[in-house]
């Protein structure tokens, strides 16, 4: 066999896989190598001695260029005739293919398949120091995709880079069990039940995750907050509302005051007040303040009008509390609230009584030294129950 006949060439193709794992023929995936895979020839026998450098390989890690790296061999055949010495403290990762046999062209034609290895030593990290949702309280009848932009990378590759999410809250766990899920695969947050702001309008969680390799990223916060919508109406406090006062009181005079508070306390409306009452007498003689609320006298009162008798004293009033809606298009309920009133006009001592002798009714009355003539007297008292009252009269003779 001649020189030239005793040449044999020993292919060598470096296909880059993983980082824990090993993927199909062909695919891309980082770390590379920094030249794609070519052939390289040799001569066989002595003419390539043991020991001889048969190439340099250079890899990079694309996404951390520090990255710890390994390159091998899981072939025997392969590492039966090459050996693959790979340099220290080298960035990019070095490597150092050697002959450890003699190449033989007619008994010998391999295929040599190297891989490098990225080394699982880095924790997940997530994008975000912390994350939020606003979100307007609502009525669902199955779950809700909510939030889907909690997202950890992994700055190993391949299936150590697998990363999974558990959501857990911080506190109050009974008030958060099952309003809230985490899809553990991607992170994304639903929905499970109503939200409602007049009964929780904040909610806490700590966001953790974790790759194959069980290393776990920093725990982050994830807030929801829960935005009132008007759906709630008007309510009255410091009721029941009920005032005694004296007839006789001035024009204007303040009886009392109602206050109305939207139900809708995130987003309140402004309230107008009104009076309802199928009494005319009450509706003339009182007045509410559409603005504040305040209800004063506006006519007189007095006992001996036979509209105060007929009522007993008594003004029984509904105010009606509505609210002034300026976007009504966002109004999801009812915004009038109704409540009553009850004012009660006391009768005064505000007259004199008034004596009258009746001169023709007499009657004579015996003593021991004279007779005495009494005419009757007639006593008027124009006010009335607890303020009719005589305390003395005088007798002249």
């Amino acid at each position: 066999m001649g020189t030239d006949d005793r040449r044999s060439i020993f292919s060598i193709y470096i296909i880059v896989i993983g980082i824990t794992g090993f993927l199909l023929d062909g695919c891309t995936a980082t770390p590379q190598f920094d030249a794609p895979p070519h052939y390289v020839q040799f001569f066989e026998n002595k003419d390539t001695p043991i020991g001889t450098l048969l190439f340099l390989l250079r890899a990079t890690d694309s996404v951390n260029p520090f990255n710890e790296m390994t390159i091998f061999t899981n072939d025997q055949e392969t590492a039966y005739y090459v050996s693959i010495i790979q340099l220290k403290n080298t960035s990019p990762a070095v490597a150092n293919v050697t002959l450890k046999h003699e190449l033989d062209r007619e008994s010998l034609s391999k295929s040599v398949r190297l891989y490098i290895l990225d080394v699982c030593d880095e924790a997940p990290m997530f994008d975000r120091p912390s994350y939020t949702l606003e979100i307007d309280e609502i009525n669902i009848t199955q779950p809700l995709l909510v939030f889907r932009e909690i997202h950890a990378t992994d700055r190993d590759n391949g299936y150590s880079a697998v990363v999974t999410y558990k959501m857990e809250s911080t506190y109050l766990k009974e008030l958060y069990k099952d309003t809230f899920s985490m899809d553990p695969t991607n992170g994304s947050v639903f929905l499970l039940r109503n939200l409602d702001y007049e009964n929780n309008s904040f909610y806490q969680f700590a966001v953790h995750s974790q790759d194959t390799c069980n290393l776990t990223a920093d725990p982050v916060d994830f807030f929801v907050k829960v935005k009132d919508v008007q759906d709630m109406p008007p309510f009255f406090v410091g009721v029941p509302y009920y005032k005694s006062i004296s007839e006789g009181l001035y024009m204007l005079e303040l009886v009392l005051r109602v206050t109305a508070i939207d139900g809708d306390l995130g987003i309140p409306n402004q309230i107008s007040y009104s009076f309802i009452t199928n009494n005319r007498f009450c509706q003339e003689h009182f007045a509410i303040n559409s603005s504040t609320g305040e209800v004063v006298v506006t006519g007189r009162l007095d006992w001996e009008m036979d509209e105060v008798k007929y009522i007993h004293g008594v003004c029984n009033f509904i105010v009606q509390a509505k609210e002034i809606d300026n976007h009504p298009r966002n109004q999801r309920g009812q915004t009038v609230s109704n409540q009553t009133v009850t004012v009660t006009i006391l009768q005064s001592n505000t007259h004199e009584p008034h004596i009258q002798i009746n001169p023709t009714i007499t009657n004579n009355f015996q003593t021991e030294h004279r007779l005495w003539q009494v005419s009757e007297l007639e006593y008027m008292e124009l006010d009335e129950n607890k303020n009719v009252r005589l305390n003395n009269i005088a007798w002249r003779a």
